[in-house]
């Protein structure tokens, strides 16, 4: 008749229909940099960059990768991508002699699966990490000094201030100058 036809018993299913079933869960690769191997000061971009062994998608959230400087860069959601950017920007008071992210990288919120819907494991293999790959140097200065107090006498000024939010903190890098009146520093 004029209805649907129907296969025939003999036929293979795999001959009817491609089905893949994928069961490979996503995995990180490495996590790098693009910048070049150096010295990075206050205000300088250092590229993020995470590489995943197949396309995955992050949905309702942001992929956030830790560094070694105390700041967490943010990834936007993004659709079907093996290599992902994100851009740090060195603070003041954040340095490190070898820029590196933390395992696992976190998600803020989301998910992030492969196309066939498997989570992605967000360890970094130990010997993929920016600082095995990369000779990224951070030196964002001391923080600014705050609660600064001055006290004019006759003869002499006192200057006092709290060097960072950490007690700890050296006075490293500051400097101090001192001005007659209408002279030069």
């Amino acid at each position: 008749g004029d209805g649907p036809s129907l296969p025939n018993p003999s036929d293979n299913l795999a001959d009817l229909k491609a089905i893949v079933i994928d069961t490979t869960v996503p995995t990180i690769l490495r996590v790098t940099s693009t910048t070049p191997d150096g010295t990075y000061g206050l205000g300088a971009s250092v590229n993020i960059q995470v590489v995943f062994s197949e396309a995955v998608s992050l949905a309702g959230g942001n992929l956030q990768v830790a560094l070694n400087t105390g700041v967490t860069v943010s990834i936007a959601p993004f659709t079907a991508q093996t290599v992902v950017n994100g851009t740090y920007t060195v603070g003041a008071g954040q340095s490190t002699s070898d820029l590196n992210a933390t395992s696992p990288l976190t998600l803020s919120a989301g998910t992030l699966r492969d196309l066939a819907g498997n989570t992605a494991v967000r360890t970094i293999p130990s010997t993929q990490n920016i600082a095995n790959l990369k000779a990224i140097v951070i030196a964002g200065g001391p923080l600014p000094p705050t609660n600064i107090r001055v006290t004019v006498y006759a003869t002499a000024v006192d200057i006092e201030w709290d060097p960072s939010p950490s007690p700890a903190a050296q006075l490293a890098g500051y400097n101090v100058y001192r001005r007659a009146p209408g002279g030069a520093w």
